[in-house]
């Protein structure tokens, strides 16, 4: 085992878990932003 990999065995889960964050971060986003246009709350009247 290199030096690289015993550093990446610390660094890897937190990273995957911050990658997973931004993702549901993302799709939360994505069906605030449809919900939006489907309820047509900012065209304008």
């Amino acid at each position: 085992m290199t030096w690289v990999q015993l550093f990446l065995v610390f660094i890897q889960p937190f990273h995957n878990e911050t990658m997973k964050k931004e993702q549901v971060y993302s799709e939360f986003l994505h069906d605030i932003f449809r919900q939006i246009e489907t309820e047509r709350i900012l065209s304008a009247q």
